[in-house]
């Protein structure tokens, strides 16, 4: 994967964040609170993998509630940690890591990054029907509506 495709990739998904966040700071005593678990897992999920590539250890907060400030200020921190990342390793290089049930793998940056960005995708869809159930319509978080943008 090249270097500018994986930072768009990073982009595309701080931007959605974003838009997700724009939402929920309308009209906050609407939109129930589960939307801040789905929110938590997607930044614990990419913190983890961050300090997976990096050879930190992770804690396994996958599950724990944020709220709204807490959730925009990791989107800017870890926007920037991804970013500085991808400055120092190579989106092919290899990952040698042990998921949370102990088990040892071995993955390339790219691959982990397209996981990342994915996983948020579909977090933020349930994020969407959250706000929709709630009768608040969620903006497009689509990848393609980011690149017309």
């Amino acid at each position: 994967m090249e270097k500018s495709h994986a930072l768009k990739l990073l982009a595309y998904d701080y931007w959605a964040n974003c838009r997700v966040f724009s939402v929920i700071a309308e009209c906050p005593e609407v939109i129930p609170s589960e939307i801040e678990d789905v929110l938590s897992h997607i930044f614990g999920a990419k913190s983890i993998w961050h300090k997976r590539i990096i050879q930190e250890v992770a804690s396994s907060d996958l599950f724990d509630r944020k709220n709204l400030k807490i959730l925009i200020e990791l989107n800017e921190q870890l926007r920037s940690d991804w970013d500085s990342l991808l400055e120092k390793h190579p989106t092919e290089m290899m990952v040698s890591y042990q998921n949370l049930n102990g088990e040892n793998f071995q993955t390339s940056v790219a691959d982990i990054l397209t996981h990342v960005v994915n996983h948020g995708s579909y977090h933020r869809g349930q994020a969407a029907r959250i706000m929709r159930q709630a009768g608040v319509a969620p903006l497009a978080t689509d990848f393609i509506v980011f690149c017309r943008e």
